[in-house]
């Protein structure tokens, strides 16, 4: 429920029967205020606020309201801010004292004024659900009141919209004014990105403190009047983010769509030069490279130089040089500006080239390659080699991470004789995550033959460890298909004959392509019973046990931790022993 009393916060509410009723206060100036004899009648438009003198949010808004104020021409045009303290406690003195530590010079009204008589209309319910303060109202000179209005520090765009909107209301014409002069101003726009806005605002860039809009459903119908000076006014997207946002889908297929670009192989279109933009220098660059490449592997955990996840760009689909994302209003008005437009994730480039066409999404992974780690004992080290099974296919690219369960690798070795156009530094250990990473994109984005029967990467490490794929973004390698980059998922298979515990006659190996698949292997008698129990000496469930009776017993552990089989051999013995899971 409470989440649905905040939506309603948000929408502010237009009371097309009920009309503000007339009321007279005096400020704290001792100036008297007739909301239609001074105002309504004069066709001004009226801005209330309620509030009251502690109210922390009201305190909190106080000077944007006080900016709001001075951009809507203070009192001296057509619009004029009265604020009415809601409480009868709240005296004419004491709303001077706030107006003064705020430096509001709009007028403000307390109890002994009249201000908390004339709030008891916009509480009762007329004109929508009243949530406490503060509460903003616009009332048109016809007396019709847009109520509920959100208003924050960082948002003033719905109280701008909402002014501007009464400002076309004749007094007394019960709606808009029934022979206005002819609007030439209307336009729409359109996105056909697969990410769309949350809201289209339109803004000056040179004023900070002049009115904001907002077009709703992307179209302007002369709902409202903009400024008649218009020429810094800008169509300005956006989308919410969470505080901490992360990209999603972003991988080596995205340099290398970059690199093609720079090379002059393959052009990108507007929106996808925008998202490849990652540095915001206005171009492409290898700088935008390294910044995508830091991302990947985990060096920065956002791209520093954007404030959002998004962006934009008008004739999204067009290949281009560069990229147009700033669009005045009145090239969108006379039409000299497309009015079609696109949105994307910054670094996203293979995303940014699918548009809406029947709500689809195509899933660019139909198959998956295979990277196997072999892993070894010799003279006391342990051998790890990883080894591509490519299929001779010519490959442009690939990132992926091996994660390893303590940190204790030396002896790092690329493959002997690599092949064209690979960079032998792609591979390094991160200390930080320890394991092994890679990101490598061939320098003339067209592809390289890898062996299979020779390891890409080999290291050492001085004890035994688990291994698994790590949280890198995306595992995949990436090929030319038909000139046309496309990257598919990996699937690592690690193989492992390595005896992690010997107690007497038994010994348990771990088997299979996953780590929780284990084998026990008796040297003498038939093994006719299993139990695990974990540290605390519960017995758990141990699932797919095969091959009782006889000397060779496998079986899986669910869950991930240290345990101890319990067996008992044919021979009468009892024995039991450790066995490590890090799945």
């Amino acid at each position: 429920m409470k989440q649905f009393i905040k939506l309603l916060v948000l929408l502010p509410i237009l009371a097309f029967g009920a009309k503000a009723p007339d009321f007279t206060v005096t400020d704290y100036k001792l100036k008297t205020h007739r909301l239609y004899a001074d105002y309504l009648n004069k066709e001004k438009v009226v801005v209330l606020k309620f509030f009251f003198v502690d109210c922390p949010p009201c305190n909190s808004i106080a000077p944007t309201v006080q900016q709001s104020y001075l951009k809507w021409g203070e009192g001296k045009d057509r619009v004029e801010f009265i604020e009415l303290s809601t409480q009868n406690w709240d005296q004419n003195n004491n709303v001077k004292n706030y107006a003064l530590k705020h430096g509001l010079t709009f007028p403000g009204v307390g109890f002994d004024g009249g201000g908390f008589a004339a709030t008891a209309a916009y509480k009762s319910g007329t004109f929508g659900q009243y949530y406490g303060t503060p509460t903003f109202a616009v009332i048109a000179p016809n007396g019709e009141v847009t109520f509920n209005i959100n208003y924050t520090r960082t948002n003033q765009v719905n109280l701008d919209s909402a002014i501007a909107q009464a400002l076309r209301v004749k007094s007394g014409s019960g709606g808009p004014d029934p022979d206005p002069e002819i609007c030439d101003d209307s336009f729409g726009i359109q996105f056909i990105s697969q990410i769309q806005p949350d809201q289209v605002f339109i803004r000056n860039l040179v004023d900070p403190i002049a009115p904001e809009f907002e077009l709703e459903n992307y179209k302007y119908n002369c709902e409202y009047a903009f400024p008649e000076f218009k020429d810094f006014y800008y169509i300005i997207p956006f989308k919410n983010s969470a505080p901490q946002f992360e990209y999603t889908g972003i991988s080596s297929l995205d340099i290398i769509l970059m690199q093609k670009h720079i090379l002059g192989v393959s052009p990108l279109t507007s929106l996808q030069l925008a998202v490849a933009d990652v540095n915001n220098s206005g171009t492409l660059s290898a700088a935008d490279i390294t910044e995508l490449r830091k991302y990947i592997l985990g060096i920065n955990n956002q791209f520093k130089f954007v404030s959002s996840p998004y962006t934009w760009a008008i004739n999204p689909y067009t290949k281009a040089s560069n990229y147009v994302k700033s669009v005045r209003l009145l090239d969108m008005i006379n039409g000299l500006k497309s009015n079609v437009f696109g949105m994307a994730q910054y670094g996203d480039v293979s995303g940014a080239s699918q548009f809406k066409k029947d709500d689809e999404v195509l899933s660019r992974v139909s198959k998956e390659f295979v990277i196997r780690v072999k892993s070894y004992k010799k003279n006391n080290e342990y051998i790890h080699e990883i080894y591509t099974e490519f299929d001779n296919t010519p490959i442009s690219g690939y990132q992926f991470g091996i994660a390893i369960s303590h940190f204790n690798i030396y002896d790092l070795k690329v493959i002997e004789n690599p092949p064209p156009g690979l960079d032998t530094h792609s591979f390094f250990i991160d200390k930080t995550r320890k394991g092994i990473r890679a990101l490598w994109v061939h320098p003339n984005a067209v592809g390289s033959i890898f062996q299979s029967d020779k390891p890409l990467l080999s290291f050492k490490t001085s004890e035994d460890l688990i291994l698994s794929s790590s949280n890198i973004p995306v595992s995949e390698v990436c090929y030319d298909d038909n000139s046309n980059p496309s990257c598919e998922s990996i699937r690592f298979i690690f193989e492992r004959p390595l005896k992690l515990k010997t107690i007497g006659e038994l010994v348990v190996t771990q088997t299979g392509n996953t780590t929780n698949e284990f084998e026990l292997i008796s040297s003498e008698s038939n093994i006719l019973s299993l139990d695990i129990f974990n540290m605390d000496g519960i017995k758990i469930s141990c699932r797919d046990i095969d091959g009782l009776n006889s000397k060779n017993v496998k079986f899986k552990l669910a869950d991930s931790g240290l345990f101890y089989a319990l067996t008992k051999l044919e021979s009468g013995e009892i024995k039991s022993l450790k066995v490590l899971n890090l799945r």
